[in-house]
């Protein structure tokens, strides 16, 4: 078995993803890059974000085709997830994805690279649903938002033997919110939030009013401060006391490095995301500034070496 390179979110950086490749010391193969001694493994959220629609069609072409060569393994991300429930039918003639016009400015950039219907969406979308929900290993595991053994062990039987979802059925189901599995799969891919007391709310990164908030599952602090993704104003301001307790439930307590990606951390912030066995690889290459990191697996865990790239426009 090749040795592991893991990739965290591209979002159709494809300039970023290239480069950071090649710093790794991988080589043109085919329409995709090969290392001679080495395997990556993407995290998932391949496409969407910002960029060009050219950028999309790029990344899709290196991911196909590294792994159609087993020169990769990529995770299904919720971009991916979407997509595919934004391309599935339901009985009733709506779509697992509402066609509305947030979810389509969400997943313009893809519709314009390959547009809906076209036999280029279509074989996009088949190369989704063939995509790993996770990979575990005795040495290190990778999802694309959070990992959950109850969550996990409830899904097993929608997987086939490489925890690929077996059915189309299981998009069908998710888009008419289907229990336990619309709320599993819902963790497994955008991770955990707890609901805030009544009466608090607060305002994301786009503007939108929030009254639930992300869970650090990978805080191995144990603080509860640490723990939900909201200000400190909001947290001195408030008794918080039961979402913090809410939180813990989700909270990471395995050895075994698990390496994720989808939370947009802050570039500057890695230091703080990195020293726990849950290690974030997402550095908002999709924002101006973020940056593309990898990390290099070198036996044990402690010896790992880390690649970036920075975006610069």
């Amino acid at each position: 078995m090749k040795a592991i390179d893991i990739v965290g979110d591209v979002h159709g950086q494809s300039d970023e993803f290239e480069s950071l490749l090649i710093k790794m010391g991988y080589k043109p193969f085919k329409q995709g890059f090969r290392h001679p001694d080495r395997k990556l493994i993407m995290v998932g959220d391949l496409i969407d974000g910002t960029g060009t629609a050219n950028g999309q069609r790029r990344v899709l072409e290196i991911a196909k085709s590294m792994v159609d060569n087993d020169d990769a393994t990529v995770i299904m991300g919720n971009h991916e997830f979407n997509a595919i429930c934004y391309a599935t039918k339901m009985p009733d003639g709506n779509y697992a994805r509402t066609h509305n016009e947030k979810n389509f400015k969400q997943h313009e950039l893809f519709l314009e690279a390959f547009p809906f219907g076209s036999s280029e969406y279509w074989q996009a979308i088949r190369f989704f649903k063939e995509l790993p929900l996770w990979i575990d290993t005795p040495s290190f595991r990778v999802v694309h938002a959070c990992w959950n053994d109850s969550a996990m062990k409830r899904l097993e039987h929608e997987l086939d033997d490489e925890n690929r979802l077996n059915s189309d059925k299981v998009f069908v189901r998710f888009g008419n919110e289907q229990q336990p599995l619309f709320d599993d799969l819902e963790l497994i891919l955008k991770g955990p939030e707890i609901k805030l007391p009544e009466g608090i709310s607060f305002k994301d990164k786009y503007g939108h009013i929030r009254t639930n908030a992300r869970v650090r599952w990978w805080n191995a602090e144990h603080e509860q401060s640490k723990s939900l993704a909201v200000d400190d104003a909001l947290q001195q301001k408030y008794d918080l006391a039961e979402a913090y307790q809410a939180a813990s439930q989700y909270r990471y307590t395995s050895e075994v490095p698990v390496f994720f990606g989808h939370y947009w951390i802050a570039p500057e912030k890695i230091e703080e995301v990195s020293n726990s066995p849950a290690v974030c690889l997402d550095y908002s290459v999709a924002r101006r500034g973020g940056k593309l990191v990898a990390i290099r697996l070198n036996n044990l865990f402690e010896n790992s070496e880390w690649f970036s790239v920075q975006r610069e426009s």
